[in-house]
């Protein structure tokens, strides 16, 4: 008697082994080998409003269903701690005294992808990448969200000189020789100065005053201390910091000269929004500063003083150590390093109805800036990142398939200065020219400044923090109220070319000759103008791989860009399930490309990746079929299905492909290609199955990932929803199943075997045959017959009606001669039953011959 036990789907009949099925519905096989009914999953929730669900936020004691209707991302439903029923989310809008379920969090246009890192939920849309923070509301037990995307119009700060000064008078000693050549001059160039000069000077900044020249920048502080949207360089200087004036009498003696040291300080004005006074992500604003020598050196003193008068007395005066700008220049453009001198705490007392005016004490600070923390230089966070595809791994958020929109432009407060009222300023354009990789991009600022802001001069050190910029043309539209008290509106334009700066992300302007600030002066204009439109503002990388900081998934560090091939991405996967939300360990990433698969080896310390290299030329046709495993990542080509595992990928739909799959029973089949066409992959993690089906279809093909065999299920899922260690299937009702749930009931089950040849193409005959099984329920189990694989006789049919379990089914001889015989089981069948093997004792009877 030959024993044959069932194994899995092969729908390629042309080469038949005895135990392969054509069809296996329902069933999965056991731990001993048999074969079993599915349960029945349980459905757990129904989706409000036809929205779709569309991620499962699992934080500490927090488990979120994330809606979304085509506009509106919602909180849908939840489930808190140990709880184990999806309970909807309940609000009222205020427009009716009845509940409403889902609680709106934002409206957005296109969405791309969704994940979270930790506790915030990143959504990517077509107009950027926003983030909402999940947290405990008050006292209430309920979790909320809140957007905690950060709009830079919501900041405005302002820096500027005040309290300027000279320190003192200074009696010094000046006594050089005066000669006349034409006029008379006193000789004091090349001598050194009197040290009292340098005392005055270390006075003052003991006192916090500044006495060079100082680039100040302010960025925002987050909560890990990174930061983020650097400011310009804001320029300040005073001329002739150190003054010198004299008198003497006829016979150029009985002197008496004074030095006097020049001195300001900072004022910053910050005005911010409500919400980031509350914010948990962005703590405050820093303002840093570099300190530059406005003298070449103070050594000797660099000029002859004129003598001016009569007599009676002479007088005389000067800079001096004043040459010219030219290495001024150079100090300011050699400077990279920017010195924490202020930090301003968003929730700090200071704000006052969301605004500060501070002027910071210094006195500490001056005398050890070089000792003060440093800013980093700004890696194009004022972009606007877009993202096809985003992925938590790692507790890093990967982006791929990423444009930036480029950045406006500085607002108009970083270049001005407010030291006097002589014009009021109402509207400011600038528009910015950039070299990219699609050619010239052309970005606008157009800043309405409704109250006014009252301006003396334009900065003479103008930037834009991206080192491709070339050009910026200013235009400032202002009003000056005339002695009737008439408004008049002036424009004022001019155009700068920019220049990349050596050592920070930015191009600047600065003139050759003196560096003094710009005086703003118009034409009247009877109109105020449109500004132009940006265009080729949004720079497209497809084949970038941007990683953000660890924890951190709103800054992306420069040196954590990838470049991964020459096409472009559109996914990545992980070669394990998480072992908890966006945390897979040292597992390597998966990166497809429509050129092929790329890994990335997960790094060491500081290094995120240690090496980029490809494994597999299959390109995946579909971008939402990528799916983790264990140890491996499933994904489909136009006609394939494959599991990538290691540095190769193999395909294992093959047996599911077929011209012609026998039907003896008449039953509903299909091959792999028809699922191919519109492929929605899983992963039911519990039982290490790998489910794939058609969107449209009601049955999907399984994959028993360890015994590497296929069967089938019915299954109503229009999509799927991972969530480790679950999966749910979500049906065309809007109905959720928890597919690692399956209740113990009657489960609706078929069988059909491939052709049954015992070994051999000849005709034979079963002497006996047992179908070796433990069953119960509701079903028939039928023996059809075959010499062609193409016409097919029903020859054995009886049926099973029973509440409990029966044992082995002794079936029937078949008298005469068969090439192929087939075993078809259908019906309804206890969740407890199982069927072992089909046990078989035939006769060869060598001849074509029917007995």
């Amino acid at each position: 008697m030959k024993t044959i036990p069932f194994s899995g789907i092969v729908l390629d009949t042309s080469n038949p082994q005895d135990g392969q099925l054509t069809a296996m519905v329902n069933l999965r096989h056991t731990s001993t080998g048999s074969i079993s009914p599915t349960g029945v999953n349980k459905k757990i929730y129904t989706i409000s409003n036809h929205r779709e669900l569309i991620y499962i936020h699992k934080g500490n004691g927090y488990e979120n269903w994330i809606t979304f209707d085509g506009s509106t991302i919602y909180y849908e439903a939840y489930r808190y701690g140990n709880d184990k029923v999806v309970r909807p989310m309940y609000y009222n809008d205020g427009a009716s005294s009845e509940a409403k379920i889902g609680v709106p969090i934002y409206q957005i246009d296109g969405l791309n992808d969704i994940t979270s890192v930790g506790n915030t939920l990143v959504v990517s849309t077509d107009g950027g990448i926003f983030y909402f923070l999940c947290y405990l509301y008050g006292s209430s037990g309920t979790y909320v969200y809140k957007n905690i995307s950060i709009n830079e119009d919501d900041i405005t700060v302002k820096i500027n000189q005040t309290d300027t000064g000279n320190y003192g008078y200074v009696n010094i000693s000046f006594p050089y020789e005066v000669v006349e050549v034409g006029a008379k001059y006193i000789l004091s160039k090349g001598e050194t100065p009197d040290g009292a000069i340098y005392e005055k000077i270390d006075d003052l900044r003991s006192k916090g005053e500044i006495h060079n020249v100082a680039l100040i920048r302010w960025a925002i502080r987050m909560h890990d201390g990174t930061y983020t949207l650097h400011s310009a360089p804001v320029l300040l200087m005073r001329r002739s910091p150190i003054f010198i004036s004299g008198t003497m009498n006829n016979d150029y003696k009985n002197r008496s000269v004074r030095a006097m040291v020049g001195y300001y300080r900072i004022k910053v004005d910050i005005t911010i929004s409500k919400s980031l006074k509350e914010s948990d992500i962005y703590k405050g604003i820093d303002v840093f500063m570099a300190e530059i020598p406005y003298y070449d050196d103070t050594d000797t003193y660099k000029n002859n003083f004129p003598v001016l008068g009569n007599g009676n007395p002479y007088s005389f005066g000067g800079d001096p150590f004043y040459t010219n700008d030219e290495k001024l220049r150079e100090r300011i453009l050699e400077t990279a390093n920017f010195y924490r001198i202020a930090q301003y705490d968003f929730d700090s007392d200071k704000f006052n109805n969301n605004t500060l005016s501070d002027i910071p004490d210094l006195s500490d600070i001056l005398k050890n800036l070089v000792y003060q923390p440093t800013l980093t230089d700004d890696t194009y966070s004022h972009n606007r990142l877009i993202a096809e595809k985003i992925f938590n791994y790692n507790s890093k958020l990967h982006i791929s398939g990423t444009s930036q929109k480029l950045y406006d432009g500085y607002p108009v407060e970083m270049f001005i200065s407010y030291a006097g009222s002589t014009v009021d300023v109402i509207k400011y354009i600038s528009k910015t020219y950039i070299k990219t990789e699609s050619g010239t991009s052309i970005v606008v600022r157009d800043q309405d400044i409704p109250n006014g802001d009252n301006l003396l001069l334009l900065s003479p050190y103008i930037s834009y923090p991206d080192s491709r910029a070339y050009n910026m043309e200013i235009t400032i539209i202002y009003r000056v109220r005339g002695e009737s008290g008439a408004l008049t509106n002036y424009r004022f334009s001019a155009s700068f070319d920019l220049t990349p700066h050596d050592f920070l992300n930015l191009a600047y302007y600065l003139p050759t000759g003196e560096i003094n600030p710009i005086t703003i002066s118009g034409t009247v204009i009877t109109e105020i103008p449109e500004a132009p439109q940006s265009s080729n503002n949004i720079e497209t990388t497809p084949n970038k791989l941007k990683v953000s900081a660890t924890d951190n998934p709103f800054i992306f560090p420069v040196e954590q860009t990838y470049t991964i091939g020459n096409g472009k991405i559109i996914g990545m996967a992980a070669a394990t399930p998480a072992l908890s939300q966006g945390q897979y360990g040292q597992f390597p990433l998966y990166v497809f490309t429509d050129e092929g698969i790329y890994m990335m080896q997960v790094g060491t310390g500081e290094v995120i990746y240690s090496n980029v290299f490809p494994v597999s030329r299959d390109i995946c046709s579909n971008a939402r079929s990528i799916i983790s495993l264990d140890n491996a990542v499933a994904f489909t080509s136009d006609r394939k299905l494959f599991v990538l595992s290691g540095y190769s990928a193999k395909s294992i739909s093959d047996s599911l492909e077929a011209d012609y799959i026998p039907n003896p029973a008449h039953i509903y089949m299909e091959g792999i290609e028809n699922v191919l066409t519109e492929p929605l992959l899983a992963y039911n993690y519990p039982f290490g199955e790998l489910i794939i089906k058609n969107a449209e279809g009601n049955t999907a093909f399984i994959y028993d990932l360890q015994r590497k065999i296929w069967r089938q299920r019915e299954m109503k899922a229009s999509y799927f929803i991972p969530s480790y260690p679950v999966c749910y299937a979500v049906s065309d009702e809007d109905e959720v199943y928890d597919l690692s749930q399956e209740s113990n009931q009657l489960q609706n089950v078929t069988i059909c075997t491939a052709p049954i040849t015992l070994g051999t193409p000849g005709f034979k005959k079963i002497e006996r045959s047992i179908l070796r099984m433990l069953a119960g329920g509701h079903f028939s189990i039928s023996i059809y017959v075959s010499n062609d694989n193409k016409t097919f006789y029903k020859i054995i049919s009886m049926n099973i009606n029973s509440d409990t379990l029966l044992s082995d089914i002794l079936l029937p001889r078949i008298p005469s001669s068969w090439r192929n015989f087939y075993l078809f089981i259908e019906g309804d069948m206890l969740s407890d039953s199982t069927i072992t093997r089909l046990d078989i004792q035939e006769k060869n009877t060598f001849n074509t011959k029917l007995r």
